[in-house]
């Protein structure tokens, strides 16, 4: 072992969050830490990092997007206390979700508090869906919470809507509900999104859902980023100090005699853009691996004797992939864009607020939310600061390839005598434009004129975040990511993507684990010193119910579900008959009886969520102990196989009667419409 005064060596490429919050871990037991990345140091941070923009002599800092943070982030709150941020006096609770429906008309409903037992009747009668889909949305993330997604290897590997499109209370409704929650949050579909990674995500959520999530006042990079590079970069009793490189792009590793021995690093010039900027190796006693897991596969392919001659050929074979051939599957991993546009106006608007608001059925999935930090920041006469998130860029028609750069989306100059149209119109303002077309349709009609004269065109500014993407959770990813650490090559550690991770989805939160996963790994195998012996590095899980409890209150809902499965389908039904044959006698009679059929069962559910509610607070949610973990894969699995398997041959009878009626009823209606259509051909077809 080391003695203070030697201290062990750790060699950290990325500055994302997961790279500096091991950096931070290992700084303060007394390593030696050195950082590289390739970006600058407003790049830092990674997803939780900023652009600048000047307009008017006025710097501006856009997010890469307008950040929520959950409830149960209990790793990015202790590393916030220790950046002297508070929880209740810099953060905002946002327990509301807002939607905006266009049917008939603008709706507009909110969720409160998602995934709360206090909350949860409320929400299924909040307008934000039908009733019941919330209902059987809710009652599928217990059932999902309740099955053995714990085993490694293709058992495991189903994604979210292949799991929910097999359960017999599916609905095309219900689908859709998480089908937009992915998309809104994680722009991902549900249709290749793992279900074992959202069972990570829903099982913290509704663990710690009061409120939904925080919002931190001010922009992410001054009040996180920024104090967290300070407190790396100067020495403290409390904390070493850190060597971070920026600018310094690392472009291979060497593996030898099962160890990593070092690097090829490249600075960037920017002196003389015309020099060719110099390679050189760095040895490294100590390699943590923290950039995207999509950037894992080709930097860990090359030696670096191969970067440092690319045009000689090496067949000694000294790249990482060679002890651990497995890594060239992290190729596979994925990530897309969420871009963002923001949008100064002159006015506030009742339909803007300072929580996420997503546009039902937008074709490129908006979402908006109130950006108070920037109305200050934009300069006089902004009143609002409005962020519009885009999910689905693919849906927008400019966006091709690649897409844009981060910049101003500004107007083209005005028709001169001689020019009367612009010789080239900016493609960030024809996507800005091309983004507030599809959202004015979610604008109050009688707002709308207001709106469109409030809008400071030459203020618009697109994050496309193409060198920010948000990585996706796609279904497959757990034979593909790499553990933390991996036995052939030991003084090599992985930070992000890796598949040991409990968080899993995307999210502050998995990064900050990430990097504390990493920095315990290194410390376990060398504490640096006896005194660090007894500080060891402990990542906190957030509290979860238990097994028991998701299966009781998924077994005790199961008569309403059956119930709420019988009364969609009755509506989806009585829609395709008006459909098809128009307004006749018996649908005023068929909607009413729906209508109070539903009436009685949200009355049903009164008595049982108050149950559910008091069940919940006997058994609180309850953070994972060691011991638990342990054997959860061997003994709590196999129980969760049992019951499951038990309570699905007991309802059996009950949803083969369901899917029995709903084929009588499509048969009868397919019927009815049938002959309408043959009774009103004959019609037409009638002389005179």
């Amino acid at each position: 072992m080391m003695t203070d005064s030697d201290p062990p060596t750790v060699t950290i490429i990325g500055a994302g969050m997961a790279g500096l919050t091991a950096a931070l871990a290992l700084a303060e037991r007394g390593y030696k830490v050195t950082i590289y990345d390739k970006g600058t140091e407003q790049d830092a941070g990674g997803n939780l990092g900023v652009a600048f923009q000047t307009f008017d002599e006025t710097t501006v800092c856009f997010e890469v997007f307008p950040h929520m943070f959950g409830d149960w982030y209990f790793n990015f709150f202790d590393l916030a206390e220790k950046l002297r941020l508070h929880k209740r006096r810099d953060f905002r609770p946002c327990p509301k979700l807002g939607y905006v429906i266009r049917d008939h008309g603008i709706n507009f409903a909110t969720v409160v508090d998602n995934g709360s037992p206090q909350t949860f009747l409320n929400n299924i009668r909040s307008g934000a869906g039908n009733p019941l889909d919330l209902f059987l949305a809710g009652y599928a993330v217990l059932d999902i919470l309740s099955q053995d997604f714990m085993e490694a290897g293709l058992q495991s590997e189903q994604t979210l809507n292949g799991f929910l499109a097999s359960r017999p209370y599916a609905t095309r409704g219900m689908l859709q509900v998480f089908q937009n929650e992915l998309l809104y949050i994680w722009a991902i579909n549900s249709y290749i999104t793992s279900v074992q990674a959202y069972t990570n995500y829903a099982k913290f959520q509704i663990g710690s859902p009061a409120p939904s999530s925080w919002a931190l006042n001010g922009n992410s990079y001054e009040k996180i980023v920024r104090p967290l590079l300070n407190l790396l970069q100067n020495r403290s009793p409390a904390c070493t100090s850190v060597d971070i490189n920026f600018d310094t792009k690392v472009c291979g590793i060497t593996a030898k005699d099962h160890k990593v021995l070092e690097i090829c690093v490249e600075p960037r010039i920017h002196d003389d853009d015309r020099q060719k900027p110099k390679r050189h190796k760095v040895a490294v006693d100590n390699l943590i691996l923290a950039v995207p897991p999509s950037a894992l596969g080709p930097l860990v392919a090359v030696s670096a004797d191969e970067a440092m001659h690319p045009e000689l050929f090496m067949p000694e074979g000294n790249a990482v992939i060679h002890y651990i051939p497995n890594l060239t599957r992290t190729r596979l991993l994925d990530s897309g864009n969420l871009a963002v546009l923001y949008v100064p106006l002159r006015q506030t608007f009742n339909f803007i607020h300072q929580y996420y608001v997503g546009a039902v059925d937008s074709a490129a999935m908006l979402s908006f939310i109130e950006v108070p930090y920037l109305g200050e920041q934009f300069g006089p006469g902004v009143k609002t600061a409005l962020a519009i998130g885009i999910s689905n860029v693919s849906a927008i028609p400019a966006w091709e390839g690649n897409g844009p750069v981060d910049g101003p989306a500004r107007p083209p100059p005005p028709p001169t005598p001689h020019h009367h149209e612009p010789e080239h119109v900016d493609l960030n303002w024809t996507i800005a434009n091309q983004v507030l077309q599809e959202f004015i349709e979610y604008v109050p009609r009688e707002q709308r004129k207001t709106f469109r004269k409030s809008v400071i065109q030459d203020r618009m500014y697109l994050k496309a975040n193409n060198t920010a993407k948000i990585y996706l959770n796609q279904v497959g990813n757990g034979l593909n990511e790499p553990p933390t650490v991996c036995p052939r090559l030991p003084n090599l550690f992985f930070a992000t993507g890796a598949n040991d991770n409990p968080i899993e989805i995307a999210t502050v939160e998995c990064a900050v684990v990430g990097g504390l996963l990493a920095a315990r790994a290194l410390w376990q195998q060398n504490p640096a010193s006896a005194e660090n012996v007894i500080n060891p590095i402990n990542p906190r899980l957030p509290p979860r119910y238990d097994w028991a409890t998701l299966l009781v209150s998924r077994a005790a809902l199961t008569p309403w579900a059956l119930a709420a499965k019988c009364m969609a389908d009755g509506q989806e039904i009585s829609q395709k008959i008006s459909k098809e044959i128009g307004p006749n006698p018996l649908e005023p009679w068929l909607v009413f009886s729906l209508e109070m059929a539903e009436a009685l069962w949200l009355s049903s559910l009164v008595p049982g969520t108050a149950a559910l509610r008091s069940w919940v607070e006997i058994f609180p949610p309850q953070t994972e102990s060691p011991l638990e973990a342990a054997i959860a894969p061997q003994v709590i699995g196999d129980i969760s196989d049992l019951v499951n398997s038990a309570l699905q041959a007991t309802t059996i009878p009950a949803w083969l009667g369901i899917q029995s009626a709903r084929l009588g009823a499509d048969i009868v209606a397919g019927t009815i419409a049938a002959m309408w259509a043959t009774l009103a051909r004959g019609l037409d077809q009638r002389p005179g």
